[in-house]
């Protein structure tokens, strides 16, 4: 609960701070005070799988708008009237939260999902996540691929979770030829 704390700014440090601190207490939520809370911090903070909050205080409906609009989770208001009012006046079904893009494995239907170039291109198209599923290899490397067997993506019929890093390095996927990543080189 950051919304007492009048000293942050949205500078790279304090939002560093504000993450590892959450990540540390092994919270999802961040409680944040109004000089915080705008679309680029409230962005940026659900990129990073947290999920801001607002604390505010005001009675302007103008200020109370733009935290509104910010696209946080959710709102604590000392005065819940201005919140209302404003979303009353809204048509129904108003989407005021920017929704979190993941690419589910990638983005299968222009690049072979799991690999690489998969989840650049996702990225490259919109996304603000990528979700993948990992297997832990015989020689203990963890590698990115989402059915167990390698056999849908790569046609081989084997389980990842039997093979050597050797073995999934000569592995290919059956669209494009890609290579299948460990989670290391994904992260890199």
């Amino acid at each position: 609960d950051y919304s007492k704390q009048l000293n942050l700014t949205n500078s790279v440090k304090d939002i560093v701070t504000i993450t590892h601190n959450t990540n540390t207490a092994l919270a999802k939520i961040i409680i944040l005070p109004e000089q915080l809370v705008n679309d680029i911090t409230v962005s940026h903070l659900q990129r990073l799988l947290l999920t801001p909050w607002a604390y505010s205080t005001t009675t302007d409906p103008v200020k109370a708008a733009r935290i509104l609009t910010s696209g946080v989770n959710g709102i604590i208001a000392t005065s819940p009237d201005v919140f209302q009012n404003i979303m009353k006046s809204m048509k129904p079904n108003t989407l005021l939260r920017k929704p979190l893009i993941t690419g589910h494995r990638g983005i299968p239907a222009l690049d072979d999902e799991n690999t690489l170039e998969g989840a650049l291109k996702a990225v490259e198209v919109g996304a603000d996540a990528v979700e993948n599923d990992i297997y832990l290899t015989t020689d203990g490397h963890i590698v990115i691929m989402h059915d167990g067997s390698a056999k849908r993506t790569t046609g081989v019929d084997r389980n990842i979770e039997d093979m050597t890093l050797a073995e999934v390095r000569q592995l290919r996927t059956l669209g494009y030829n890609r290579t299948v990543p460990t989670l290391e080189e994904f992260l890199d």
